[in-house]
């Protein structure tokens, strides 16, 4: 089934189409995902944490002072709070896909978008047009 602009009423996907439009938003997602299992609800809370925690460690590396003097390639490694942040990502995003793997990948696929949007947003800000 195709939907048409003009001819179809689209008001229930809010302006936010995705692949095919499948437009759901991430409040119903959550809903159905917590509803798939009795530990769903403190999986969720400890994904969205590790994602928060890790975009705030993204914008600070990205917006980070960079040294004047000679150019090395450690001064492009994060440090380890960042990598803490990553390591808390990747195992989050494991436990969120082992409880109901087709609707956490829905929502790994909002959030990620989410996420990697802000960040080039904070690279093009940082480095001009990358």
């Amino acid at each position: 089934m195709v939907r048409l602009k003009g001819t179809d009423n689209l008001d229930d996907l809010n302006g936010a189409l995705t692949g095919g439009f499948n437009a759901v938003t991430l409040g119903t997602l959550k809903a159905a995902y917590e509803a798939t299992a009795p530990e769903a609800k403190q999986v969720m809370t400890d994904f969205f944490l590790a994602a928060s925690q890790l975009k705030t460690r993204e914008n600070e590396f990205n917006r980070r002072a960079k040294p004047v003097g000679e150019h090395t390639l450690l001064v492009n490694m994060p440090p380890q709070d960042h990598m803490l942040a990553m390591r808390a990502w990747t195992e989050a995003k494991a436990s969120l896909l082992e409880v109901n793997p087709v609707v956490g990948q829905q929502i790994l696929a909002v959030v990620e978008r989410d996420r990697t949007t802000t960040a080039r947003r904070g690279l093009k800000k940082t480095f001009g047009n990358t």
